[in-house]
This record gives structure tokens, sequence and C-alpha cells, in this order.
């Protein structure tokens, strides 16, 4: 197991394919969070976040290794979600809840071994928040993959209603999600209760979604939320694997070193 030491190592596109070492550049006062599963477990999750999976049975959600995907190192979180009955969720997630600031930029690389080819929603990337009062916790952003008549997969960004802001969906058809691949996605979300609130999504670098002005939370509580969570889907059971993710101060892009814990 590799040290939790809280310096970062980067890795430049040069170094890496010229076989170089890596480069320390110390700390990095823009991250504020980020995990590369290195630690072989959840803690870097559990340690300010949480996780869960439902029904038993049903989802699945744990940090495998080598032959399954991973983008750096030799761990990575896979995501396992099963149909369930009309109405019924099986979720397979983890999240952070603490230090989250009122803006900031969001990312974690996404692979996706096969294609959805049927699905009520199956989100992913998601935001949720409190009423104002703090009693209840729910869902407030959800990015979702999609499948049209066709069978073609495309992403979706629900908003849930609260107060008064009604419930809306915006579709983004282009640029198309890469199967077998890894791929980064990022947002930045300002998140405040009035229309100076702003959330914006970047696929591969190339922006998809971009909502201002806009109330974009009830209150200043943030959970962010990676993996599954579906009513039905196919295939069955559908499986993600999400690797080095991170909150920061700046946006990364898909082009930024390769991060993981020093020796």
């Amino acid at each position: 197991m590799k040290s939790s030491s809280p310096f970062f190592v980067f890795a430049a596109a040069a170094l890496a394919t010229c076989g170089c070492a890596p480069a320390d550049l110390g700390q990095d006062p823009n991250f504020i969070w980020w995990t590369d599963h290195e630690t072989g477990n959840l803690a870097d999750w559990d340690q300010g976040g949480s996780h869960w999976t439902y029904p038993q049975g049903g989802a699945n959600l744990e940090v495998v290794t080598l032959p399954n995907p991973t983008r750096s190192g030799k761990y990575s979180l896979m995501s396992s979600v099963r149909s369930q009955a009309t109405g019924i969720q099986a979720a397979a997630q983890t999240l952070r809840t603490s230090g989250l600031p009122e803006e900031a930029y969001y990312s974690a690389w996404y692979y996706l071994p096969a294609p959805i080819t049927q699905t009520t929603y199956w989100a992913f990337f998601q935001y949720r928040s409190r009423n104002a009062d703090n009693s209840t916790v729910f869902n407030v952003w959800d990015l979702e993959v999609l499948v049209d008549d066709n069978g073609a997969m495309y992403l979706s960004l629900y908003l849930h209603a609260f107060g008064s802001v009604s419930a809306a969906r915006t579709d983004a058809h282009t640029p198309s999600i890469p199967i077998g691949q890894w791929f980064q996605v990022e947002a930045f979300l300002r998140a405040v209760n009035d229309t100076t609130g702003r959330l914006t999504i970047w696929l591969n670098g190339t922006q998809i979604f971009d909502v201002l002005p806009q109330q974009t939370m009830p209150s200043s509580y943030i959970e962010w939320v990676v993996g599954g969570l579906t009513e039905s889907i196919n295939p069955d059971p559908a499986v993600v694997f999400i690797d080095d993710a991170a909150v920061t101060k700046r946006q990364l892009g898909p082009n930024f070193p390769v991060f993981w814990r020093g020796n």
C-alpha cells in the first residue's frame, strides 16, 4: 500500500512518454480534496464523506485492482447496479460532504466497458443538498445517461424541483459517450440560492451544459455523489469504473497530468 502523504506527484505527458522520473511539485493549493484510490479501499471518500449500496444483492461498490481498468496506479472504483421492479432504485455510490465551498470544480474519470442499451435513467454524477431549514437531504442535480429510440446513448442534465424552482431537463446528444476508454467529466458549481448560481459541465474538455443565471442549491449544504443509480437498465448489471476524482479551485481539464501519492 502506498503512503498517504498529502503532497502531489505529477507525471507530465512528456515525462510519461519518455519514461523519466515523475516531477515532485509539492502540495498544490488548488486541490481541496482528491483520490486516486491507491489506498486500495474507500478511505479517501469516507474521511469527510460516505458510501452506500442498495438494495441488498442489487448493487455493488468496491475498489478493485488489475486486470480491471485503472486510469493510474493499480486501483479504481467499480460501481455496479442491477435492474429493479418499477419504482425501486438501485444505487452503488460514494460521496463527499465535508469542506465543499460555495464555488468549486468537481472532476472524475469514468470507464464504461459496454454501452448502455436500455434504461429508465442511469445517474452517475450528482449534487445533493438540504432544505433551507437543514431538515431533509435530497437530489438537486443529476447527470444521467439516457438511450434514444435508435438505441444511442446521450447525456441528460436533470434539475429536481426545490422551493420556487421547477424541475427541468436538458439533453446533449453530442459529443458521444466513449466506450472502452477513460473519459473525464468535470463540473463547475456555484452553489447559491439566488440567481447568481451557475453549473457548467464538460465532457473531455468540451462544454456540454452551462446553466446560468440559476438558483443551483436550496441551501449552502452540498454533497457531491458519483456512482450508478438506476431503476431499469441493460446490460444488467451495468458497470462503471471511476478513478482520479478531485475537488479543486480551478479547472483541470482532460490534459491535466496524472496525480498520485508519493512513495
